[in-house]
């Protein structure tokens, strides 16, 4: 890596650092000011979980791909996230929600996210894990773990079905039983081939980065909040960076060239 790369890189990640501490902090202080824009697939989830609860019926979380201790591990964790979330939710309900992986070493996350949510809710006492973690390991055959996830739905009797992970357009699937079985679903899945279909098929869909807001939009914590707020100023910032050399251009050309030399000459101390 070169001196330039490793200077940008150093900046960027202590930007991103500092943005992270700052609205953390900020949210922590004034979080009742602070409001997430609205999307809806985040605003049906109560909805969702509230109804399993009623109805005596468990919620259904599929995770497809995402393992740990590989490229796929950041996403692994955001879906384990919106696991605990969902989890966290259901609690009260005498029905532990189904976490369904295709693979193996998502499996103790499972179980680790499930006494986490339960824990929050002091409900741990009521947490059933036999059944509540199952793994179908489909390996690179997405399109077999995405129709074992038809069965599964029915079998469980699942109040709602949740999909998130690296599903792609094998996810028509399972979304077109539900359908016809008249399961609510909600797609949270990283693929855009995935999102496409579930933007299409599904109830509820959490399009682009969505996915990794289940922390901020339906936790409790400050942290959660103030990552999305960094997120946010980060991104105004790369927004910025990319406008401001094309204003510089156009303004250059209209002026003659005028411009840069008046930056140039600001720059140089007026010499």
């Amino acid at each position: 890596m070169d001196p330039v790369t490793r200077t940008l890189t150093i900046l960027i990640l202590l930007a991103a650092f500092v943005a992270v501490s700052i609205g953390t902090s900020w949210v922590r202080r004034n979080r009742a000011a602070f409001r997430m824009l609205p999307i809806p697939g985040y605003d049906a989830v109560p909805a969702l979980v509230g109804a399993g609860i009623e109805q005596g019926r468990p919620m259904l979380v599929s995770i497809s791909g995402d393992s740990l201790a590989g490229p796929l591990t950041p996403y692994t964790l955001l879906s384990a996230e919106l696991a605990a979330q969902i989890a966290r939710r259901a609690a009260v309900s005498s029905e532990t929600p189904t976490l369904a992986v295709s693979e193996a070493t998502a499996v103790p996350l499972m179980y680790s996210t499930l006494r986490r949510a339960y824990r929050s809710r002091k409900r741990l006492e009521h947490l059933r894990l036999l059944r509540s973690v199952q793994w179908y390991g489909s390996g690179t055959r997405s399109l077999a773990f995405a129709a074992l996830m038809t069965g599964i739905q029915h079998n469980e009797r699942s109040a709602a079905a949740i999909f998130a992970g690296d599903f792609g357009p094998e996810l028509a699937l399972p979304l077109w039983a539900a359908a016809r079985a008249r399961i609510p679903t909600l797609v949270a899945t990283h693929s855009l081939e995935g999102q496409a279909v579930g933007y299409v098929l599904a109830d509820h869909a959490l399009p682009g980065d969505g996915f990794s807001l289940a922390g901020a939009y339906l936790g409790e914590e400050s942290a959660p909040l103030g990552a999305a707020a960094a997120a946010n100023l980060l991104r105004l910032g790369a927004i910025v960076a990319r406008i401001l050399p094309l204003i510089g251009v156009v303004g250059n050309t209209l002026t003659g060239g005028a411009l840069l030399r008046a930056l140039s000459g600001l720059f140089a101390g007026g010499q």
